[in-house]
Parts: structure tokens; sequence; C-alpha cells
């Protein structure tokens, strides 16, 4: 699996070579390390994302294979100690983008069980992103239901993408499916 990938999708059980089938035009794709998410490098993730949506009401195979889309903005390899180091470096420099917006932190984890845990990383990186906000001048404003912003991490075994999906992404994209 290459480091530099800006796409991850999560396919229903079992339709994870559908979905590569089905997708695999749009840019390069692979199956990832971890069962049903294959992770992708296009060179437009807002282009990416609207043929996607194109393609939704043509294409049988992409909403019966679809789980989730998240178009990744960077990516970070985990290692050192802690292995969360970069993913932390990764969100805090997110600050200036979120500004005074109202936001969350998802964190989802895919094939690094046991060593990785979600909640725990959660919780890390939304300590790391509200004194980042603070230290920026922001007064972080953490909201669960309808938040401006959702910065979603997808951690595939030992790299994790990192990405910011606004309300309007949301709500344009319902295949994004973050929480």
């Amino acid at each position: 699996m290459k480091l530099d990938w800006n796409v991850v999708a999560t396919s229903r059980g079992g339709h994870e070579y559908a979905l590569l089938s089905a997708i695999g035009d749009l840019g390069w794709f692979e199956s990832s390390s971890a069962k049903d998410v294959i992770v992708g490098l296009v060179d437009d993730r807002a282009e990416f994302l609207e043929k996607l949506s194109e393609r939704l009401g043509h294409d049988d195979r992409i909403p019966a294979s679809l789980g989730h889309v998240m178009p990744v903005a960077r990516t970070v390899l985990l290692e050192g100690d802690p292995a969360t180091k970069p993913l932390e470096d990764a969100v805090a420099e997110l600050a200036g983008e979120i500004g005074g917006r109202s936001y969350h932190v998802r964190v989802d984890v895919h094939g690094h069980k046991g060593v990785i845990h979600g909640h725990h990383v959660e919780l890390l990186l939304a300590d790391v992103l509200w004194d980042a906000l603070c230290r920026a001048g922001h007064a972080p404003r953490v909201v669960f239901d309808d938040p401006d912003v959702v910065v979603q991490v997808e951690v595939l075994g030992d790299r994790a993408g990192v990405a910011i999906v606004d309300r309007r992404m949301r709500e344009r994209f319902p295949f994004l499916r973050v929480r």
C-alpha cells in the first residue's frame, strides 16, 4: 500500500472488488491492509466526489458496495514513540483551517486493532486540536450534533489519513458518512 493516498473507501462486507471495479477508473486504487477498505490517489478530490456522486444513480455496483468514502487531505506514517506523534502534529496544523468554527474529531481504525485504540486516539487528538486552537487565539467549540467541521481520521495499519469535512460537503455527498 502506498503512503501517498488521498481517498479512503470502505465497502459493504465482501464487496471490496465490486467497489474497486466501479471506481477504479477515477484514479489509482488498491486494496489496503484492512478488510473491505481500499485506498486511492486521485488528481482532484472535489472532482472525484462529484464524479462518484454522478455515478451513484447510474451504476448499481456503487450503492450496493459502497460503505463510505473519505477525501484525505494528508497521510502520515505512524512511527516513533509515541506512534501517534505524526498524527498529533497533522491535526494540530488544522487549527488555522478550523478557526472559530464548531468541530469534533472522529477516528476510525481499520486493521490496526489492539495497537491503536480509536477512542483513546480520538480523545488525544481532540485535546491536541483544542490546545492548538487556543494557541491560535480561537475559542474552541466542540459540537457533536451537526458541527461546522468534522476532523475525520482514518487509520489503516501503520498509516493514517486526516480529512476535514465541512457541513456543505456532508450535505452534498451523504456517502461521506462521518459521525
